[in-house]
């Protein structure tokens, strides 16, 4: 039997698995065995955090991320002035407890007030990044499809302006296995401003 948002009903079954939806927005899960096997319960919940939410979070893959100014010094992107031109450098390290990693997705999204350098649009080059299967390039946000093999590190750069004025907020980066919801890491979001 089961409770959800004071809600009770049960669940019968003759086989090992039973999976159903709860619905959006449930909250205070309970559940009871009532049979005479063990039961192992799972609740697996997606969703986008509210910003400033985030948390650092890794399973089975590491990420971290670098702001650098042109001349490859390391950089505090919380205030910027307007104009500036800066590289972000994502590492993503594969610690080798699964193996080789295949089919990974690393989504960054920049702040409204900040544009992205299209590499493959002007002089920015962007030979420093680690080997990728494909890579698109939006106007605020890049995906990054590869592999990384056990034990391997990789690091993708892409240089990025502080364009419109004001205070924006940076969401987290984030990296996953596309078919594998247990190969995963993010880094936490936070408020930036351009003045």
């Amino acid at each position: 039997s089961y409770t959800v948002n004071g809600q009770t009903g049960t669940r019968n079954s003759d086989i090992s698995m039973v999976s159903f939806e709860l619905g959006e927005k449930s909250k205070d899960v309970a559940v009871k065995n009532t049979g005479e096997g063990i039961l192992y319960v799972r609740l697996i919940t997606k969703g986008i955090p509210i910003s400033g939410d985030e948390q650092n979070e890794s399973k089975n893959i590491s990420i971290s991320v670098n702001y650098y100014d042109m001349k490859n010094k390391k950089i505090d992107i919380t205030t910027m002035p307007q104009g500036t031109d800066f590289v972000a450098e994502i590492n993503v390290k594969n610690s080798g407890i699964r193996g080789d990693l295949q089919e990974l997705a690393l989504v960054h999204i920049v702040p409204s007030g900040w544009e992205i350098h299209n590499s493959r649009m002007d002089e920015f080059s962007s030979n420093k990044s680690s080997f990728f299967t494909y890579q698109d390039i939006r106007d605020d946000r890049i995906y990054t499809y590869f592999d990384l093999e056990s034990g391997k590190e990789k690091s993708f750069r892409v240089q990025l302006n502080s364009s419109y004025l004001g205070k924006f907020y940076l969401p987290g980066i984030s990296v996953e296995a596309m078919y594998d919801n247990t190969i995963y890491a993010r880094v936490k979001g936070q408020w930036v401003s351009v003045q």
